[in-house]
């Protein structure tokens, strides 16, 4: 129980209360090592929880707008990135505009020499042809010898963010599970680089009206006109199908005559023909680096299903070549190297 004194102490708490005579006030210990690193810790995890100070835990590639913090754009990949052979000159890349949060392009490309087959999966891009270009496309002066018709080189874009008044990026996209840095690998020379079969009649392999031939050209072609007379025809005598006008109805020619646009050796069918199949064909060029046939009829031979697609051989005499459009001189069709300029059609009728 307090005396009446100390029950208006309590009830007075502005009072103030004089120490007892006689008795000094202690002075406050010293301040242990520990309990100062921990108000120290603590101080720092306040100013870090209200914004005061700029952490280094923010996420490199994400972007905030908080007090104290510098901004790191998340920066989206390039879009639309790829590129062609011009003549055996140089190589054109092209891609989309980004977004605003980067400020330009990097374009990247593979250090080793030209290489088939394609090498691009595996390539380092240790060499760098420029750095925050504002330009959507971009020239590169990368020849092709006679030896390296169909090679492959590699190329990568990356979207990058350099600070006003510097020339050093800061940023980079990065690859993640949403998005990766994009790569073209751009074949050299001027080569058909595939060829597809596509049913367009009956199916299961046999060859008859409506099914297609397709030719895809690495770059633009000179376009040179079909003759209205090229077929398809496949000789019993040598077991080569010509892409050609035959000798006749029921015949093929052998060798195929002018403005041929090659032929298929391996080619296997069933049953083994024993005359030769000609079937009439229309010639398009859907692009300029890509010629269709379609055929329309058959006038010689039975029906036949082919087996194996065998591997398709350009030829010289439509005189096939690239456009110039380096200004370097335009290039014939590569022929003879296979598998890099004579590729295995893919697909079936």
């Amino acid at each position: 129980m307090g005396s009446a004194e100390n029950a208006e102490e309590q009830l007075n708490p502005m009072r103030q209360v004089a120490p007892a005579a006689g008795r000094v006030a202690p002075l406050p210990g010293p301040v242990r090592r520990s309990e100062a690193r921990n108000a120290l810790l603590t101080i720092i995890v306040l100013a870090l929880a209200t914004g005061l100070i700029g952490g280094t835990a923010a996420a490199f590639n994400s972007a905030t707008t908080n007090p104290g913090f510098v901004a790191a754009p998340a920066l989206k990949v390039v879009t639309g990135f790829a590129g062609t052979a011009q003549d055996n000159t140089n190589v054109k890349l092209t891609w989309s505009a980004g977004t605003a949060e980067g400020t330009g392009y990097t374009i990247l490309k593979d250090a080793g020499v030209p290489a088939y087959p394609d090498p691009c999966g595996a390539a380092a891009y240790g060499s760098t042809l420029v750095t925050n270009t504002g330009a959507l496309t971009l020239t590169d002066a990368q020849a092709a010898t006679a030896a390296q018709q169909g090679m492959y080189v590699c190329y990568k874009a990356l979207r990058v963010y350099t600070p006003p008044g510097s020339a050093t990026v800061l940023w980079t996209s990065q690859n993640s599970g949403s998005q990766t840095n994009p790569t073209f690998d751009v074949q050299l020379g001027m080569v058909a680089k595939s060829v597809t079969f596509t049913n367009g009649g009956v199916g299961g392999g046999k060859v008859d009206a409506g099914d297609l031939i397709d030719i895809y050209f690495n770059q633009a072609t000179n376009q040179p006109a079909i003759g209205a007379g090229v077929g398809v025809c496949g000789s019993i005598v040598t077991g080569i199908v010509y892409l050609e006008v035959p000798l006749n109805a029921t015949t093929c020619q052998v060798p195929a005559g002018a403005g041929n646009v090659g032929s298929f050796t391996g080619i296997t069918a069933a049953p083994i023909p024993v005359a030769d199949e000609v079937f009439t064909a229309t010639w398009t060029w859907v692009s300029a680096s890509h010629l269709q046939a379609k055929i329309t009829g058959q006038t010689g031979g039975a029906a036949e299903t082919v087996t194996a697609n065998g591997t398709y051989v350009p030829s010289a005499s439509l005189g096939i070549k690239s456009t110039n459009a380096s200004g370097g001189g335009a290039v014939a069709l590569c022929l003879t190297v296979a598998p890099r300029c004579q590729p295995v059609p893919t697909g079936s009728f």
